[in-house]
């Protein structure tokens, strides 16, 4: 964040010049989309282009444990942050842990950047849609 001061008060800048970003409206914004949506109206090609680069059956063991997906939601939710999950999930790091390396050594998909989050959560809708 740039800081630029004129008139004696100081004025926080998103990198690159823009204008100051109000949280709130952001997240106002965001809580308004309706991912499940945007997939769901994705064309049946761009659907089966990508769901027919994972295995499907493995994630689907994933897509059907209620209390992996529900890890996998509130891990998300507090952006892919290990000790806030597990404050909010009532549960030691180190179970958190265990969880999101059975995922993985499910499905073969590392939850933990947020590229491959978003890819995980469209690829449930998929599966949800299908």
């Amino acid at each position: 964040m740039t800081t630029l001061k004129g008139n004696g008060k100081s004025l926080g800048f998103q990198d690159g010049g823009g204008l100051p970003v109000n949280k709130e409206a952001v997240q106002t914004a965001l809580d308004g989309v309706d991912f499940g949506a945007i997939v769901a109206s994705m064309p049946e090609d761009m659907r089966e282009r990508i769901t027919s680069q994972f295995d499907m059956v493995a994630l689907a063991r994933v897509f059907e444990d209620e209390s992996l997906m529900h890890t996998v939601d509130v891990f998300i939710e507090n952006g892919l942050n290990v000790s806030l999950t597990s404050r909010k999930l009532y549960m030691h790091r180190n179970t958190l842990q265990y969880r999101l390396n059975a995922i993985y050594k499910i499905t073969g998909i590392n939850l933990k950047s947020v590229r491959v989050a978003v890819i995980f959560k469209t690829l449930h809708y998929l599966y949800l849609n299908k």
